[in-house]
């Protein structure tokens, strides 16, 4: 195998790094934002927040359930034996669970502490992780540096997944994660106009999507409108936005440049 060879297969096999997340919007999420800027990819907008219910099932895609996965997606309600054959039950329901990012670091305190690494109750998210990095890569690692540094004021807010997921792949002992996938949906107690609805989130290894109802009616309504005044250019720029939010999710710049590529003469071939 020639070295550009050898590079290529290496970005490949490689967990996305941060600045993936960071210009998809994911550590907006963590910080507290409310919604995601356009173009990013997003399991849902945040509507949930004016509802007063979200509740969201899945399952992890793995070999096996490790201390890693235990610290991890421990709060989640975890079940490692339904529904089997590699899967593993996950669940976030808005009454009587906390999966904050508080929660999950205090798991992960805790591992740490049994790995007999140097942390301890005062140990800041940042510590801890950089500590499993040191641990599991030989050597400080300026991801979870940068990502523990962003967890630290936000630490009351739901963990993301997408983190979560980002951090597994960095510190796997064995687990094998895969994949993730969920669906759920936000819901009012009152049967108000717009306030209930659901979305899915998929996150691999290759790529994250995410898709919700409300977005369906959003660009749904804003497509009609164009397509009602005959400005075919506006909508054609909507659908490549939705192909562009597909696109943000894959983290590698090699298959993301094969796959236009590839558009582009697909669709020259439908004309």
């Amino acid at each position: 195998m020639d070295s550009n060879s050898s590079n290529n297969a290496n970005q490949l096999n490689q967990p996305p790094p941060l600045c993936h997340w960071r210009e998809r919007g994911f550590l907006l999420v963590i910080a507290g934002a409310t919604s995601l800027e356009p173009g990013h990819v997003a399991p849902y907008e945040r509507k949930q927040e004016m509802a007063n219910y979200s509740d969201s099932t899945g399952v992890l895609e793995l070999e096996k359930v490790t201390p890693a996965i235990k610290a991890l997606f421990g709060a989640f309600n975890m079940d490692e034996s339904y529904p089997g054959d590699g899967k593993v039950y996950i669940a976030r329901i808005s009454e009587g669970q906390d999966t904050s990012w508080g929660v999950v670091v205090d798991n992960l305190r805790a591992w740490a502490t049994e790995l007999a690494l140097n942390v301890d109750d005062e140990s800041t998210p940042k510590d801890v992780l950089t500590a499993l990095a040191g641990y599991f890569r030989k050597g400080d690692d300026l991801w979870f540096a940068e990502i523990g540094d962003a967890i630290e004021p936000a630490l009351e807010q739901d963990a993301e997944i997408e983190i979560l997921f980002g951090i597994a792949q960095r510190i796997d002992d064995g687990h094998g994660l895969k994949a993730i996938r969920l669906e759920g949906c936000w819901r009012s107690s009152k049967p108000r106009l717009f306030e209930f609805g659901g979305y899915g989130l998929y996150v691999g290894k290759n790529v994250t999507v995410g898709a919700s109802s409300t977005r369906a009616l959003t660009q749904g309504g804003n497509l009609d409108a164009l397509l009602e005044t005959g400005d075919t250019l506006s909508a054609a720029r909507i659908v490549l936005e939705d192909i562009q939010r597909i696109l943000d999710g894959i983290p590698n710049d090699l298959h993301r440049d094969a796959i236009r590529q590839k558009l582009a003469v697909e669709l020259a071939c439908q004309q």
